[in-house]
């Protein structure tokens, strides 16, 4: 099915975005009137009840020494800030005028203000170099410029579990001409073919995760919502060359490493590949969890070093609910 995109004019946008920093704004008041209604319906979990335990027996411990690091949301609830703001999947089809600088330091998540201050100028080189390299080839990038932030929408570092890290957006395009890429690693949309590093992900999840079920699409951004960065280590890359921005968005994703280091807790980092495992080398393991295992590229199965076996998705869960934080429900919806 085709994605359909809606066209906003550029006052609407600074009213969406006036509304989001609004309902930013007023989330400590809404806290405990969301953590009540959810006591209340609280459902049973669809993830494996041996993660829920733990979960539980650890909760109760956290409760009864006061634990400062303990998050009522990322904890008690379900790490979906759809409760509170409401994230379109595209907010426009076009960049409406805005260049890719204007557009990350205008339109970034309330909730990751300070990271994107913080990164003005990493971002500002980047966004430089991609101007010089377009404006000399002619070529342009994926994904489209609404979609470039995605991944920090869906995911507030109040509400961060893990962190997924890919190399770079898809560069291509499906059988129909629409981007692959939609500012989420590894992901896609729906109605976009399956890819292929996706495709063994998803065998892993099959082999490993208590009833789950393929789910017959990409998009993961249900992963997102459940308090997992989906991270592209470079958040933009050149129509048809794989890797090609690689380079201008290092110091812009070294930084975000060192934000979520020094400003989270209890982070399950998930670093397939050297590359990613690269990435991470700063990360204190003191203070979160590192889980390496081989890339789940067809090449890298090819070549004998399997992804499939890992068992990332259930460790991961067990190292959240020793911790009482809530486990990550893996079903792709």
């Amino acid at each position: 099915m085709e994605q359909n995109y809606q066209q906003y004019t550029p006052e609407q946008i600074q009213q969406y975005y006036a509304y989001l920093q609004y309902q930013q704004q007023q989330q400590q008041l809404q806290q405990q009137q969301l953590l009540e209604a959810q006591q209340k319906q609280a459902q049973t979990p669809t993830f494996d009840a041996s993660y829920f335990q733990l979960f539980q027996n650890s909760q109760q411990i956290n409760n009864n020494n006061n634990d400062p690091n303990n998050n009522p949301i990322r904890n008690n609830g379900k790490a979906n800030f759809e409760i509170i703001i409401k994230i379109p999947p595209v907010l426009v089809a076009e960049n409406q005028g805005l260049s890719l600088y204007q557009f990350i330091m205008t339109r970034h998540p309330p909730a990751w203000e300070d990271f994107f201050q913080g990164a003005q100028k990493d971002i500002a080189h980047a966004c430089q170099k991609i101007e010089e390299e377009s404006g000399a080839n002619g070529r342009a990038f994926f994904p489209h410029i609404p979609r470039v932030l995605a991944a920090f929408w869906l995911t507030s570092p109040l509400m961060l579990k893990a962190v997924i890290i890919g190399q770079d957006p898809y560069p291509g395009t499906t059988k129909a001409g629409l981007p692959k890429a939609n500012g989420m690693c590894f992901g896609s949309d729906v109605g976009n073919e399956i890819p292929d590093s996706l495709i063994t992900v998803y065998e892993e999840l099959q082999r490993s995760v208590e009833n789950w079920k393929h789910p017959g699409h990409p998009d993961l951004r249900c992963w997102g919502r459940e308090g997992v960065l989906l991270l592209n280590s470079a958040l933009t890359v050149e129509v048809g060359r794989a890797g090609s921005h690689l380079g201008f968005w290092k110091p812009f994703t070294n930084r975000l490493m060192d934000y979520i280091n020094d400003n989270c807790t209890n982070v399950v980092f998930m670093l397939w590949g050297k590359k990613a495992q690269k990435i991470a080398d700063s990360i204190y393991a003191s203070k979160h969890h590192k889980l390496t295992a081989y890339h789940p590229s067809p090449m890298s199965r090819n070549q004998g070093f399997d992804f499939v076996g890992c068992n990332h998705f259930n460790l991961a869960n067990f190292y959240l609910a020793e911790n009482g934080i809530r486990p990550i429900n893996w079903q792709v919806k």
